[in-house]
């Protein structure tokens, strides 16, 4: 008998502890998982909120380059590579002289003064190109066929972000960042450029731990 109220007794004592710890148990987890659901959510606010920031700026600095006073004289002066038939042609706006080299020094200029920059480009209607740094182009190029081109024209006055896309010469993944360009008169004259490398950022997102083994993916909506 002594033994079976021992057993009672234990049998009391020892169901409400089960359940007390399940209960605390269950409790901790559900506090746990919704404070990582929130960290994670600041966390992602935050990314967000400085990527917008970036792009942003380089959305501005797009319209200052294409509100240049060098830039808005652009005309036919500016080489154009579609009569020529090279397969590679090495671009020389730095030698050319007159308004194209005053152009590529404003280029080169903006990108010593800002080292996110991969290339700075202008784009004429008649075809002419000037590009920051100077490199090699093929012949027939006409940039008035480029994606970017006719980015920057579906939205006029506007900077444009284009998809990111793979430039193989400098195995880079680059994003463009244009916008149209329009002399004192109000005349659309061309398309200015910016590529930004997205080397930096993509590495910046990829160093983001949410918890143990969470990770943050950066996509354009």
């Amino acid at each position: 008998l002594r033994q079976k109220i021992i057993f009672i007794f234990l049998l009391i004592a020892i169901i409400p502890l089960i359940f007390i710890s399940i209960f605390v148990s269950q409790n901790m987890e559900t506090q746990m998982r919704t404070e990582l659901i929130k960290s994670a959510k600041d966390q992602t606010i935050q990314v967000d909120h400085a990527l917008n920031l970036y792009f942003n700026s380089i959305k501005e600095n797009v319209k200052l380059l294409a509100e240049n006073a060098t830039v808005k004289k652009a005309d036919k002066s500016i080489t154009s590579y579609i009569d020529r038939t090279e397969k590679s042609i090495t671009m020389t706006p730095s030698q050319n002289g007159g308004l194209e080299s005053d152009i590529y020094k404003t280029f080169a200029y903006f990108a010593n003064s800002h080292p996110s920059t991969t290339y700075v480009y202008m784009a004429t209607k008649d075809g002419g190109y000037i590009q920051y740094p100077e490199g090699s182009i093929e012949g027939r190029y006409n940039p008035t066929k480029e994606s970017y081109y006719k980015a920057a024209l579906e939205k006029t006055g506007e900077a444009t972000i284009t998809d990111a896309y793979y430039f193989a010469p400098d195995d880079l993944a680059l994003i463009s960042t244009v916008t149209t360009i329009r002399d004192d008169s109000g005349n659309m004259i061309g398309v200015q450029g910016l590529d930004v490398n997205l080397k930096g950022i993509t590495q910046l997102i990829k160093d983001i731990r949410i918890g143990n083994s969470g990770f943050l993916m950066l996509v354009r909506d």
